[in-house]
Protein backbone atom coordinates (compact mmCIF):
# COMPACT_ATOMS: atom_id res chain seq x y z
CA UNK A 1 0.00 0.00 0.00
CA UNK A 2 1.13 3.55 -0.72
CA UNK A 3 -0.23 6.31 1.48
CA UNK A 4 -0.79 9.48 -0.50
CA UNK A 5 -0.43 12.81 1.32
CA UNK A 6 -1.55 15.57 -1.06
CA UNK A 7 -0.99 19.13 0.11
CA UNK A 8 -3.94 20.54 2.00
CA UNK A 9 -5.63 17.16 2.35
CA UNK A 10 -8.01 16.60 5.27
CA UNK A 11 -7.02 12.94 5.39
CA UNK A 12 -3.30 13.21 6.11
CA UNK A 13 -2.07 10.31 8.24
CA UNK A 14 1.40 8.94 8.92
CA UNK A 15 2.11 5.59 7.20
CA UNK A 16 2.65 3.79 10.54
CA UNK A 17 -0.69 5.04 11.82
CA UNK A 18 -2.39 4.04 8.58
CA UNK A 19 -1.03 0.52 9.08
CA UNK A 20 -2.43 0.53 12.63
CA UNK A 21 -5.79 1.60 11.22
CA UNK A 22 -5.72 -1.24 8.67
CA UNK A 23 -4.80 -3.83 11.31
CA UNK A 24 -7.72 -2.69 13.47
CA UNK A 25 -10.01 -2.80 10.44
CA UNK A 26 -8.91 -6.40 9.86
CA UNK A 27 -9.87 -7.32 13.44
CA UNK A 28 -13.43 -6.11 12.85
CA UNK A 29 -13.77 -7.71 9.43
CA UNK A 30 -12.25 -11.03 10.42
CA UNK A 31 -14.27 -11.45 13.60
CA UNK A 32 -11.15 -11.93 15.74
CA UNK A 33 -12.84 -10.15 18.61
CA UNK A 34 -10.37 -11.35 21.24
CA UNK A 35 -8.20 -8.55 19.85
CA UNK A 36 -11.00 -5.95 19.89
CA UNK A 37 -9.80 -4.17 23.03
CA UNK A 38 -6.26 -3.70 21.78
CA UNK A 39 -7.58 -2.65 18.35
CA UNK A 40 -9.69 0.07 19.95
CA UNK A 41 -6.74 1.31 22.00
CA UNK A 42 -4.68 1.50 18.82
CA UNK A 43 -7.46 3.36 16.96
CA UNK A 44 -7.84 5.86 19.79
CA UNK A 45 -4.13 6.60 19.51
CA UNK A 46 -4.39 7.08 15.76
CA UNK A 47 -7.37 9.41 16.26
CA UNK A 48 -5.39 11.58 18.67
CA UNK A 49 -2.39 11.82 16.35
CA UNK A 50 -4.40 12.20 13.12
CA UNK A 51 -7.30 14.56 13.87
CA UNK A 52 -8.07 15.06 10.16
CA UNK A 53 -8.31 11.36 9.30
CA UNK A 54 -12.09 10.88 9.34
CA UNK A 55 -12.26 7.09 8.68
CA UNK A 56 -10.59 6.25 12.00
CA UNK A 57 -13.49 7.86 13.88
CA UNK A 58 -16.02 5.99 11.78
CA UNK A 59 -14.22 2.73 12.63
CA UNK A 60 -14.07 3.66 16.30
CA UNK A 61 -17.84 4.16 16.29
CA UNK A 62 -18.36 0.70 14.84
CA UNK A 63 -15.93 -0.76 17.38
CA UNK A 64 -17.71 0.84 20.31
CA UNK A 65 -21.06 -0.44 19.02
CA UNK A 66 -19.63 -3.93 18.83
CA UNK A 67 -18.66 -3.61 22.49
CA UNK A 68 -22.28 -2.74 23.28
CA UNK A 69 -23.51 -5.87 21.47
CA UNK A 70 -20.95 -7.94 23.39
CA UNK A 71 -22.05 -6.44 26.71
CA UNK A 72 -18.68 -4.75 27.28
CA UNK A 73 -19.90 -1.14 27.08
CA UNK A 74 -23.16 0.51 28.15
CA UNK A 75 -25.37 2.47 25.81
CA UNK A 76 -24.74 5.61 27.89
CA UNK A 77 -20.98 5.22 27.58
CA UNK A 78 -21.03 4.63 23.86
CA UNK A 79 -23.37 7.60 23.30
CA UNK A 80 -20.91 9.91 25.06
CA UNK A 81 -17.97 8.55 23.08
CA UNK A 82 -19.72 8.75 19.71
CA UNK A 83 -20.91 12.30 20.31
CA UNK A 84 -17.33 13.28 21.13
CA UNK A 85 -16.17 11.67 17.88
CA UNK A 86 -18.86 13.59 15.98
CA UNK A 87 -17.70 16.87 17.51
CA UNK A 88 -14.13 16.09 16.45
CA UNK A 89 -15.32 15.35 12.91
CA UNK A 90 -17.21 18.63 12.72
CA UNK A 91 -13.99 20.47 13.55
CA UNK A 92 -12.54 19.22 10.25
CA UNK A 93 -13.69 20.99 7.04
CA UNK A 94 -14.60 17.72 5.31
CA UNK A 95 -15.94 15.99 8.44
CA UNK A 96 -19.59 17.06 8.48
CA UNK A 97 -20.95 14.10 6.50
CA UNK A 98 -18.97 11.66 8.63
CA UNK A 99 -20.30 13.30 11.80
CA UNK A 100 -23.88 12.88 10.59
CA UNK A 101 -23.03 9.28 9.69
CA UNK A 102 -21.84 8.30 13.17
CA UNK A 103 -24.75 10.15 14.79
CA UNK A 104 -27.11 8.21 12.54
CA UNK A 105 -25.54 4.94 13.68
CA UNK A 106 -25.90 6.01 17.30
CA UNK A 107 -29.56 6.98 16.85
CA UNK A 108 -30.39 3.78 14.97
CA UNK A 109 -28.52 1.13 16.91
CA UNK A 110 -28.25 2.48 20.47
CA UNK A 111 -30.73 5.25 21.16
CA UNK A 112 -33.58 3.74 19.10
CA UNK A 113 -34.44 7.16 17.68
CA UNK A 114 -35.45 6.33 14.12
CA UNK A 115 -36.57 9.88 13.16
CA UNK A 116 -33.15 11.24 14.22
CA UNK A 117 -31.42 8.43 12.35
CA UNK A 118 -33.38 9.33 9.20
CA UNK A 119 -32.44 13.00 9.51
CA UNK A 120 -28.75 12.27 10.03
CA UNK A 121 -28.37 9.67 7.29
CA UNK A 122 -30.26 11.89 4.83
CA UNK A 123 -27.90 14.78 5.61
CA UNK A 124 -24.83 12.53 5.33
CA UNK A 125 -25.92 11.34 1.88
CA UNK A 126 -26.92 14.82 0.79
CA UNK A 127 -23.34 15.93 1.46
CA UNK A 128 -21.67 12.73 0.17
CA UNK A 129 -24.12 10.96 -2.16
CA UNK A 130 -21.46 8.56 -3.41
CA UNK A 131 -20.29 7.30 -0.01
CA UNK A 132 -20.93 3.53 0.25
CA UNK A 133 -20.73 3.57 4.06
CA UNK A 134 -23.62 6.03 4.23
CA UNK A 135 -25.62 4.04 1.66
CA UNK A 136 -25.15 0.88 3.72
CA UNK A 137 -26.33 2.77 6.80
CA UNK A 138 -29.36 4.00 4.85
CA UNK A 139 -30.07 0.36 4.00
CA UNK A 140 -29.90 -0.55 7.70
CA UNK A 141 -32.41 2.21 8.45
CA UNK A 142 -34.76 1.08 5.67
CA UNK A 143 -34.55 -2.47 7.09
CA UNK A 144 -35.43 -1.19 10.59
CA UNK A 145 -38.38 0.68 9.03
CA UNK A 146 -39.40 -2.63 7.39
CA UNK A 147 -39.14 -1.09 3.93
CA UNK A 148 -37.37 -4.13 2.56
CA UNK A 149 -37.31 -3.32 -1.19
CA UNK A 150 -35.74 0.05 -0.34
CA UNK A 151 -33.20 -1.67 1.90
CA UNK A 152 -32.24 -4.06 -0.91
CA UNK A 153 -31.82 -1.17 -3.35
CA UNK A 154 -29.71 0.88 -0.92
CA UNK A 155 -27.41 -2.05 -0.18
CA UNK A 156 -27.06 -2.56 -3.93
CA UNK A 157 -26.19 1.11 -4.28
CA UNK A 158 -23.40 0.62 -1.75
CA UNK A 159 -22.23 -2.52 -3.56
CA UNK A 160 -22.13 -0.72 -6.90
CA UNK A 161 -19.55 1.58 -5.33
CA UNK A 162 -17.80 -1.00 -3.14
CA UNK A 163 -18.25 -4.52 -4.57
CA UNK A 164 -16.13 -6.03 -1.79
CA UNK A 165 -18.49 -4.93 1.01
CA UNK A 166 -19.36 -8.39 2.33
CA UNK A 167 -21.45 -6.86 5.14
CA UNK A 168 -23.59 -5.18 2.44
CA UNK A 169 -24.28 -8.58 0.86
CA UNK A 170 -25.12 -10.14 4.24
CA UNK A 171 -27.48 -7.30 5.13
CA UNK A 172 -29.02 -7.45 1.67
CA UNK A 173 -29.60 -11.18 2.17
CA UNK A 174 -31.31 -10.46 5.49
CA UNK A 175 -33.59 -7.96 3.77
CA UNK A 176 -34.48 -10.55 1.13
CA UNK A 177 -35.16 -13.11 3.87
CA UNK A 178 -37.43 -10.68 5.72
CA UNK A 179 -39.25 -10.00 2.44
CA UNK A 180 -39.77 -13.75 1.90
CA UNK A 181 -37.41 -14.00 -1.08
CA UNK A 182 -35.01 -16.83 -0.20
CA UNK A 183 -33.69 -17.36 -3.75
CA UNK A 184 -32.49 -13.77 -3.96
CA UNK A 185 -31.10 -14.10 -0.44
CA UNK A 186 -29.16 -17.18 -1.52
CA UNK A 187 -27.62 -15.27 -4.43
CA UNK A 188 -26.48 -12.50 -2.06
CA UNK A 189 -24.98 -14.97 0.41
CA UNK A 190 -23.06 -16.72 -2.36
CA UNK A 191 -21.45 -13.37 -3.18
CA UNK A 192 -20.26 -13.23 0.43
CA UNK A 193 -18.81 -16.73 0.19
CA UNK A 194 -16.87 -15.80 -2.94
CA UNK A 195 -15.22 -12.93 -1.08
CA UNK A 196 -14.74 -14.23 2.47
CA UNK A 197 -14.83 -17.34 4.61
CA UNK A 198 -18.26 -16.69 6.17
CA UNK A 199 -21.90 -16.98 5.22
CA UNK A 200 -22.52 -20.67 4.74
CA UNK A 201 -24.86 -21.06 7.74
CA UNK A 202 -27.03 -18.26 6.37
CA UNK A 203 -26.90 -20.08 3.03
CA UNK A 204 -28.26 -23.13 4.86
CA UNK A 205 -31.16 -21.03 6.14
CA UNK A 206 -32.04 -19.92 2.61
CA UNK A 207 -32.15 -23.57 1.57
CA UNK A 208 -34.43 -24.39 4.51
CA UNK A 209 -36.75 -21.59 3.44
CA UNK A 210 -36.82 -23.03 -0.10
CA UNK A 211 -37.63 -26.50 1.21
CA UNK A 212 -34.36 -27.98 -0.06
CA UNK A 213 -33.61 -29.82 3.15
CA UNK A 214 -30.97 -32.17 1.75
CA UNK A 215 -28.90 -29.25 0.51
CA UNK A 216 -29.43 -27.42 3.81
CA UNK A 217 -28.23 -30.45 5.76
CA UNK A 218 -25.09 -30.75 3.66
CA UNK A 219 -24.31 -27.05 4.04
CA UNK A 220 -24.99 -26.80 7.78
CA UNK A 221 -22.97 -29.95 8.57
CA UNK A 222 -19.78 -28.53 7.08
CA UNK A 223 -16.88 -28.19 9.49
CA UNK A 224 -16.88 -24.82 11.26
CA UNK A 225 -14.46 -23.15 13.68
CA UNK A 226 -15.02 -23.93 17.35
CA UNK A 227 -16.37 -20.42 17.94
CA UNK A 228 -19.15 -21.02 15.39
CA UNK A 229 -20.34 -24.43 16.61
CA UNK A 230 -23.13 -23.01 18.73
CA UNK A 231 -24.51 -21.22 15.67
CA UNK A 232 -24.28 -24.48 13.74
CA UNK A 233 -26.45 -26.14 16.42
CA UNK A 234 -28.97 -23.29 16.12
CA UNK A 235 -29.38 -23.88 12.39
CA UNK A 236 -29.55 -27.65 12.89
CA UNK A 237 -32.48 -27.08 15.24
CA UNK A 238 -34.23 -24.94 12.61
CA UNK A 239 -33.67 -27.66 10.02
CA UNK A 240 -35.13 -30.36 12.30
CA UNK A 241 -38.24 -28.25 12.86
CA UNK A 242 -38.66 -27.50 9.16
CA UNK A 243 -38.54 -31.24 8.43
CA UNK A 244 -41.11 -32.00 11.11
CA UNK A 245 -38.58 -33.82 13.30
CA UNK A 246 -39.94 -32.39 16.54
CA UNK A 247 -38.04 -34.68 18.92
CA UNK A 248 -34.78 -33.67 17.23
CA UNK A 249 -35.79 -29.99 17.40
CA UNK A 250 -36.66 -30.12 21.10
CA UNK A 251 -33.46 -31.97 21.96
CA UNK A 252 -31.28 -29.43 20.15
CA UNK A 253 -33.25 -26.51 21.63
CA UNK A 254 -32.83 -27.81 25.18
CA UNK A 255 -29.11 -28.34 24.68
CA UNK A 256 -28.65 -24.92 23.05
CA UNK A 257 -30.50 -23.24 25.91
CA UNK A 258 -28.56 -25.14 28.60
CA UNK A 259 -25.15 -24.49 27.03
CA UNK A 260 -25.63 -20.82 26.11
CA UNK A 261 -28.27 -19.25 28.36
CA UNK A 262 -28.23 -15.46 28.61
CA UNK A 263 -25.45 -15.04 26.04
CA UNK A 264 -27.81 -16.30 23.31
CA UNK A 265 -31.15 -15.06 24.65
CA UNK A 266 -32.20 -13.74 21.24
CA UNK A 267 -31.64 -17.03 19.41
CA UNK A 268 -33.25 -19.00 22.25
CA UNK A 269 -36.32 -16.76 21.96
CA UNK A 270 -36.35 -17.34 18.21
CA UNK A 271 -36.22 -21.13 18.60
CA UNK A 272 -39.09 -21.09 21.10
CA UNK A 273 -41.06 -18.84 18.74
CA UNK A 274 -40.43 -21.18 15.81
CA UNK A 275 -41.47 -24.15 17.95
CA UNK A 276 -44.72 -22.45 18.96
CA UNK A 277 -43.87 -22.06 22.67
CA UNK A 278 -44.98 -18.43 22.66
CA UNK A 279 -44.97 -17.85 26.43
CA UNK A 280 -41.39 -19.05 26.80
CA UNK A 281 -40.33 -16.98 23.80
CA UNK A 282 -41.73 -13.85 25.42
CA UNK A 283 -39.97 -14.65 28.70
CA UNK A 284 -36.66 -14.78 26.86
CA UNK A 285 -37.49 -11.59 25.00
CA UNK A 286 -38.11 -9.84 28.31
CA UNK A 287 -34.69 -10.95 29.52
CA UNK A 288 -33.14 -9.79 26.28
CA UNK A 289 -34.73 -6.35 26.60
CA UNK A 290 -33.24 -5.99 30.06
CA UNK A 291 -29.71 -6.88 29.00
CA UNK A 292 -29.21 -6.36 25.25
CA UNK A 293 -32.08 -4.35 23.79
CA UNK A 294 -29.88 -3.19 20.90
CA UNK A 295 -29.64 -6.79 19.69
CA UNK A 296 -33.41 -7.23 19.85
CA UNK A 297 -34.01 -4.03 17.89
CA UNK A 298 -31.71 -5.23 15.13
CA UNK A 299 -33.62 -8.51 14.78
CA UNK A 300 -37.26 -7.44 15.11
CA UNK A 301 -38.04 -7.92 11.38
CA UNK A 302 -36.62 -11.48 11.36
CA UNK A 303 -39.20 -14.03 10.09
CA UNK A 304 -38.16 -16.37 12.91
CA UNK A 305 -40.38 -14.23 15.13
CA UNK A 306 -43.41 -14.56 12.83
CA UNK A 307 -45.31 -16.84 15.24
CA UNK A 308 -45.34 -14.00 17.78
CA UNK A 309 -46.57 -11.18 15.58
CA UNK A 310 -50.32 -11.68 16.16
CA UNK A 311 -49.91 -11.92 19.93
CA UNK A 312 -51.00 -8.73 21.81
CA UNK A 313 -47.76 -8.87 23.80
CA UNK A 314 -45.74 -8.46 20.59
CA UNK A 315 -47.86 -5.52 19.50
CA UNK A 316 -47.50 -3.90 22.93
CA UNK A 317 -43.72 -4.39 22.83
CA UNK A 318 -43.49 -2.79 19.39
CA UNK A 319 -45.44 0.25 20.56
CA UNK A 320 -43.15 0.61 23.59
CA UNK A 321 -40.11 0.41 21.32
CA UNK A 322 -41.55 2.83 18.77
CA UNK A 323 -41.51 0.07 16.14
CA UNK A 324 -45.22 -0.59 15.58
CA UNK A 325 -46.20 -0.47 11.87
CA UNK A 326 -48.20 2.74 12.29
CA UNK A 327 -45.24 4.38 14.05
CA UNK A 328 -42.80 3.31 11.34
CA UNK A 329 -45.04 4.66 8.58
CA UNK A 330 -44.94 8.13 10.12
CA UNK A 331 -41.15 8.41 9.81
CA UNK A 332 -40.04 10.45 6.80
CA UNK A 333 -37.28 8.75 4.85
CA UNK A 334 -37.06 9.05 1.04
CA UNK A 335 -34.77 6.22 -0.03
CA UNK A 336 -35.59 6.68 -3.72
CA UNK A 337 -34.49 10.32 -3.68
CA UNK A 338 -31.22 9.38 -1.97
CA UNK A 339 -30.50 6.74 -4.61
CA UNK A 340 -31.27 9.15 -7.45
CA UNK A 341 -28.79 11.69 -6.04
CA UNK A 342 -25.98 9.15 -6.15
Amino acid sequence: LTVMEPAGSDTVIAPDDYNRYLRALHVLRSGEFAELGSAITSLEGVARRSPRFIPVRDLLTRSYLLQVYRGELSGTDVAQRVRTLAEEMLAVPSGSAGAHGVLAVLALEVENDLPAAAEHVTEALTQEPGNPRHLRLAGDLAYALERFPAAVALYQGALDLDPFCTACYIHQAQAYIAAGQPRQAEAAVRQVMERSRGGHLTLGLTKIMQGDFAAAQQIIDQTVPATARKFQEFYRALLCHAQGEIACFRSLLERFEAENGESEAMRIAQLHAVGGDVDTAFRWLARLRERKQTLLLKNLPDPLFDNLREDPRWQHMLVELGRAPQQLRQITFDAEALLEAR
